[in-house]
């Protein structure tokens, strides 16, 4: 479903890039993050002032997601 939403709409949503990093594992989940925080920057360059705080707030949350994702695939790979 977001494999599909990315395709459709690759330069609109961030949100789909985020689920997707969490679902795939490895470099392709990194990448997907990536893709995410770069649309996440782009947004917060074209906001205006009532948007940034907003904007700031989401992607701190969306930020503290994918530290605890990738802590927990630490502690996965440290486990096996």
């Amino acid at each position: 479903m977001f494999g599909r939403a990315i395709e459709l709409q690759p330069e609109v949503g961030h949100s789909k890039y985020m689920y997707m990093g969490q679902i795939t594992v490895g470099q392709e989940s990194v990448k997907y993050f990536l893709a995410g925080i770069e649309l996440m920057k782009k947004s917060l360059a074209s906001a205006t002032s009532e948007q940034v705080v907003p904007l700031f707030q989401m992607i701190y949350l969306f930020a503290l997601k994918v530290q605890c994702c990738l802590q927990r695939r630490k502690f996965l790979v440290a486990c096996i």
